[in-house]
Order: structure tokens, then C-alpha cells, then sequence
């Protein structure tokens, strides 16, 4: 299922057991011209290592990632 408005398009996606992520693709005027963003959220739980590892992962895929 997807939630679209005139700047963002919203992807819900389900991986089964894994969980849900959503990925949000953003355009934003930028000086006469257009910047786009393009981001993942997703729950990795409180196990230290599948957070490290899902960082790592999903840092390999998009240059600006944050995760807390």
C-alpha cells in the first residue's frame, strides 16, 4: 500500500516474520530546481546486534542514513 501526496510517495512494506518498514521517497524545492530524499524506517528491536547489523546493511544501500 502506498500514501502518495504532491511531494512524497510512502511504500509500507512487509517482510513476515522479519516485520514492517516503510520507505519514503520526498521531493522538496531547492533553489529553482528540485532536492529529493529518499529514506527506510524500520523497528530492529533492542538486540544490539541486529541493530549494528541492520545500520551497516541499509548504510551500504543509501548515503545518508541515521540510526538511533
Amino acid at each position: 500500500m502506498a500514501h502518495v501526496t504532491d511531494r512524497s510517495i510512502t511504500y509500507n512494506i512487509d517482510m513476515g516474520a522479519m516485520g514492517q518498514l516503510k520507505k519514503i521517497v520526498e521531493v522538496r524545492p531547492s533553489a529553482g530546481a528540485s532536492a529529493g530524499e529518499r529514506r527506510m524506517e524500520a523497528d530492529l528491536g533492542h538486540n544490539p546486534i541486529v541493530r549494528v547489523f541492520g545500520c551497516a546493511v541499509l548504510s551500504c544501500c543509501y548515503a545518508s542514513l541515521s540510526c538511533a
